[in-house]
């Protein structure tokens, strides 16, 4: 699965293809794409992650 890049969510971490290294889950999980990144809604002077399933 292609990670979508028009979200507002600023991607750093990525794994799109998450399904087949989700440890003891691989191969039989319903998450396909993982995102780790930073929030759209950080405040002026704050930075908040968030993770995208």
């Amino acid at each position: 699965m292609e990670i979508p890049t028009t979200l507002k969510h600023t991607p750093v971490v990525v794994s799109e293809n998450y399904e087949q290294v989700d440890g003891r889950f691989a191969g039989n999980t319903d998450t396909k794409g993982f995102s780790l990144g930073l929030a759209q809604w950080n405040d002026r002077g704050k930075v908040n992650i968030s993770a995208k399933l």
